[in-house]
């Protein structure tokens, strides 16, 4: 490179340009722009008939990304090297000006920003003045022309904001909106709208009404986007600065502007809501229309180093944390990144964040606070929703609104409770509930409810009263009777209870129990008295319940008969019924048993197999033990019948059998006898018909292939058996080569229709993760193969990697319907699972993503990251990986040159072969490689020059390879270079080529 120009440097072009469309597009303007010069001056000419000479070899080398990178890096050393000359050409004359008396005027500062305008700006050389200790003096420069002003609201339009605030007594439009300056404009816009349907909803006709709706409507178009509202903030900027015009002429009255009378104004600026800048470029303005000097000794005004409230718009030192005036943060975190942001700025620096609604959103944080204490669970789920509609995300509205709404979830739960207790005419446990529910929550809305129990209790009292008045008249049945109505309106009412329990019902006699097809019958005679009688029944295991807490209650009725159908299978059980009455039961029940519930075995079922059947079952709970029969080409009629096979534990496997003859089966459970001590009783038995037959085999090669929704299966035919293909969502569990009966074959899915015997084709009806499990069927004997699995979900498109400083930043196109993705990496081998397996795993969302249009893995370690992302949809489906390998800047390096063998006597070429070393000994291959020559030059791409030689692979021993030349090609003596067949490998390995010289074959 040393005998031609930089190219990036030639172009004007920022090193940091690695895309060639970018490098292309500048390449063209500067061609235009040097065809042009050929007309021009001597110098320029020259600079453009070399340059134009160049276009070919300036695109050679920019064109081809390994070159083009090298070519930038080159134009980075240049570049500093170049600043470093002109630094050192800068101290040499800052050195010259200390020795002048230590002062800088403006004009000398003007020369030096002229002079080093290529590398320094203004601001710069200014602070490398002060850094010396050199003082900058004298007022504006002859020629120094005022600011271009800021753009700002059209006269007009300042006009109507001004002549409605004035009607309203109002400053300005923040006033009127009741926010901050550095609101966001659309809380500023919200907020406008709020208050124009206020008023129509108020129906205000009246002047000050119709100033407030025209100053809302003016807001809408003054605050629709950031930079409409820097034109009425610069408005205002302007404003309050021609209301300190009058402290400006009296500062500047003698004609020069000391620093003290500066920083005065300033101040006062900055307290009118007046940035720094714009103040101070104010003032100098000003006094340059009136030729005015000013004091320049550099650095920082006092005022400009104070910090502003942005709640208060308060001033405070630089050191303050905390406003002393509201006590709010003068530089409060960032609720998204947790940035330190002045609370005067619109926005986190660092991540957008409109951190500027602080003080709305505080304010809506605050109010919704209040009406949660006061009960208004509505209106403070309102107000944080509303803050989070600015913050997404905040955690502290976030977890203010998380315990409203479990306060409110609480108050529903004890509200229900009581309403059950209710419904249960448990009306003094009501009563009792909500007065404490009154103390908690308040009364709002209880009215109904304290009506029902007032008037419940009142019954209750009233049929009571009767009941005491019956019973001193001696009519004790007739008392009973009143006492009962008084606990049908209250059922814990507490005298009644008392009364009720002095006088218990007769029990009841003879209970029978009889067995059903489910459970049992009971069935008993009435007690002495059918007064308002219930009857209670209960079971219990081993022993009869002896009161109506003792056992388990299967209900009360009115009826003499109630049927146990739910009677657990297997257990020994006692009834008992107890008469009720008024919640009063009799002293003695009536009683039967023990009563035994028996149950056939469960899912038999019978597996053949070559001269073999095999038997399984599930026993039911209770039963001794399971016996088995067989009958040769019929089934058993009843147990007993036929053959006894032996049993073990839950299955039974009968051998000795002829392959292709039927044999039927019977299976009897075995329960104790509860009638006999010692006895036994058997059930009917559950039948089963099977025929040996040798298992086919498993299909384990099969394969799918899906394109939209259609999906390709094929595998490899099984001799002597049909395949059968089932579809389910989620696949059973089950190991390949379980041997089943084809009855049971719908617990792998439903069956594919049309499959021949090696394919099928299946259109999917959704969205989500589909398994294919096949099924060899000989027989009515099914043989289960190794499933595949499909997803509709497709993977992320436009994977790139790129390093960002110590970071590592991934890009990527995100599938439609996709939200979510988990990024996953390893410094081996790519991730292959997302939810586990190796390196490391993380969930991203799209809005993550969205937020700043990437992701970023921070301090990455300078290492191989083999990369896989994985679209995730709900339900825990995952799209197939998209990958990407970033090396991190530690890529192995692969240095090569050509090497020729000669004759020594007649110079003739008699072996060349390409020698490589890699920098990283511990690998051993490199990937497929093309050995691609070019007669004039060295080849730019596998595609400039001709392919000498296709490498499979490249092994390395210690490092270092050989790579021989094809001797057909020693005569055309060609530049030799490399490349890899896949431009992806070039992520992590690069290959560097030797000079041009060492290169050739010659």
């Amino acid at each position: 490179m040393s005998d031609r120009p930089n190219f990036y440097l030639l172009l004007d072009l920022d090193p940091k340009v690695d895309e060639w469309l970018t490098i292309e597009k500048r390449l063209k303007d500067k061609q235009r722009e040097w065809s042009a010069d050929r007309q021009g001056n001597p110098k320029k000419r020259r600079i453009a008939e070399s340059s134009l000479a160049r276009i070919k070899e300036i695109e050679a080398v920019l064109k081809n990304d390994e070159t083009r990178r090298q070519e930038a890096k080159e134009a980075v050393r240049q570049l500093q090297k170049a600043r470093q000359e002109q630094t050192r050409d800068l101290d040499g004359a800052i050195e010259v000006l200390k020795t002048g008396g230590g002062r800088c005027t403006a004009e000398q500062l003007k020369s030096l920003a002229q002079r080093f305008s290529g590398t320094f700006a203004a601001d710069e050389i200014k602070k490398r003045l002060q850094a010396a200790g050199l003082q900058l003096e004298g007022g504006p420069s002859a020629d120094r022309k005022p600011r271009p002003a800021k753009e700002k609201i059209d006269n007009v339009t300042a006009g109507n904001v001004r002549r409605n605030l004035d009607h309203l007594r109002l400053k300005n439009l923040y006033e009127l909106l009741e926010l901050k300056p550095q609101s966001s404009p659309k809380a500023l816009c919200d907020r406008a709208d709020e208050i124009y349907r206020e008023n129509q909803r108020l129906g205000r006709t009246d002047t000050d009404a119709s100033a407030r709706n025209e100053l809302a409507g003016l807001c809408k178009s003054l605050f629709q986007n950031d930079r409409e509202k820097a034109k009425y903030d610069n408005y205002l900027a302007v404003e309050a600065m021609e209301a300190l015009k009058p402290d400006l002429e009296l500062a500047g009255g003698d004609g020069f502007l000391a620093r003290g009378e500066i920083d005065a104004l300033v101040k006062r600026a900055r307290q009118l809501g007046v940035s720094t800048e714009d103040a101070r470029a104010y003032i100098e303005d000003h006094a340059l229309s009136r030729k005015w000097g000013m004091q320049r000794d550099g650095g920082e005004l006092p005022a400009e180093t104070l910090k502003l409230c942005g709640f208060c718009a308060d001033l405070a030192p630089a050191t303050a944390m905390k406003c002393s005036n509201c006590g709010h943060l003068l530089e409060p975190l960032c609720p998204r990144c947790g940035t330190k942001t002045p609370s005067t700025h619109a926005a986190c620096a660092s991540c957008g964040c409109r951190t500027g609604d602080a003080p709305l959103v505080m304010a809506l944080l605050k109010e919704g606070e209040h009406l949660a204490v006061e009960g208004d669970t509505a209106g403070a789920l309102q107000r944080f929703d509303k803050a989070l509609l600015y913050w997404p995300d905040w955690k502290p509205a976030m977890e203010a609104r998380r315990q409203v709404e479990e306060r409110r979830k609480q108050r529903e739960t004890e509200l229900s409770a009581i309403e059950e207790l209710l419904r249960q005419r448990k009306l003094a446990a009501a009563q009792s509930a909500l007065d404490r529910f009154e103390r908690g929550y308040g009364p709002a809305g209880l009215e109904p409810l304290k009506w029902q129990l007032q008037e419940g209790l009142a019954r209750a009292e009233t049929a009571f009263q009767e009941g005491e008045r019956r019973r001193r008249s001696g009519d004790g049945e007739a008392a009973l009777d009143r006492f009962e109505e008084a606990l049908a309106a209250c059922a814990d009412y507490e005298p009644a209870l008392r009364a009720s329990a002095a006088s218990p019902p007769l029990p009841p006699s003879v209970l029978q129990v009889s067995t059903l097809a489910a459970g049992f019958r009971l069935t008993w005679k009435a007690a002495g008295t059918g007064r308002g009688v219930a009857y209670r029944v209960l079971r219990k295991a081993g022993g009869g319940p002896q009161t109506t807490a003792d056992g388990e209650a299967l209900g009360e009725v009115r009826s003499t008969m109630l049927d146990d159908a739910d009677a657990p299978v297997g257990v020994l059980w006692h009834y008992a019924v107890f008469s009720v009455r008024g919640g009063t039961a009799c002293h003695e029940p009536a009683a039967s048993g023990p009563h035994l519930r028996t149950a056939e075995v469960e899912d038999l079922e019978a597996v053949a197999g070559d001269r073999e059947v095999t038997l399984r079952w599930k026993a039911p709970p209770g039963c001794r033990r399971v016996e088995a029969w067989r009958r040769r080409g019929a089934l058993p009629e009843r147990p007993g019948d036929g053959t006894a096979v032996t049993v073990a534990g839950n299955s039974a496997h009968d051998t000795g059998l002829t392959s292709g003859e039927a044999y039927g089966y019977v299976v009897v459970a075995v329960f104790p006898d509860p009638t006999r001590p010692g006895g036994e009783q058997r059930t009917s038995g559950r039948t089963v018909l099977a025929t040996p037959v040798a298992p086919p085999a498993a299909v384990v090669d099969l394969r799918a292939s899906r394109t939209g929704k259609n999906v390709l299966l094929s595998w490899t035919s099984v001799p002597g058996a049909t395949v059968q293909i089932r579809q389910a969502s989620r696949l059973p569990d089950y190991a390949p080569g379980l041997i089943l009966p084809v009855s049971q074959a719908d617990r792998f899915g439903t069956l594919v229709l049309g499959a021949t015997s090696n394919g099928a084709q299946v259109t999917l009806a959704g969205q989500g993760r589909t398994f294919f499990v096949p099924l060899s069927v000989s027989a009515g004997t099914a043989v289960a193969g190794r499933a595949v699995e499909i997803t509709t979900l497709d993977p992320v498109a436009g994977l790139k990697a790129s390093r960002s400083g110590p970071n590592l930043v991934l890009t990527w196109d995100w599938p439609p319907g996709t939200d979510e993705v988990v990024v996953a990496w390893a410094h081996d081998r790519h991730p292959e699972d997302p939810r586990t397996g190796n390196g490391q795993r993380v969930t991203v969302t799209r809005r993550e993503y969205e937020r700043t249009g990437c992701w970023l893995l921070p301090h990455a370690e300078r290492k191989a990251h083999y990369i896989s992302i994985f679209a995730k949809a709900p339900g825990d489906l995952y799209a197939p990986a998209a990958q990407i390998v970033e090396n991190m800047g530690e890529a192995a390096c692969v240095t090569y040159e050509v090497v020729v063998k000669k004759s020594l006597l007649r110079r003739r070429i008699e072996g060349a072969w390409l020698a490589l070393t890699c920098s990283d000994h511990s690998r051993s291959a490199l990937p497929p490689l093309m050995m691609v020559g070019k007669a004039q030059s060295v080849p730019m791409s596998p595609r400039d020059g001709e392919l000498l030689e296709e490498i499979p692979a490249v092994h390395l021993a210690e490092g270092r390879a050989t790579l021989p030349i094809p001797e057909r090609h020693w005569v055309r003596h060609p530049y030799v270079k490399l490349f890899f067949r896949d431009g992806m490998d070039a992520k992590q390995i690069r290959l560097l080529p030797a000079e041009k010289e060492r290169l050739r074959l010659d």
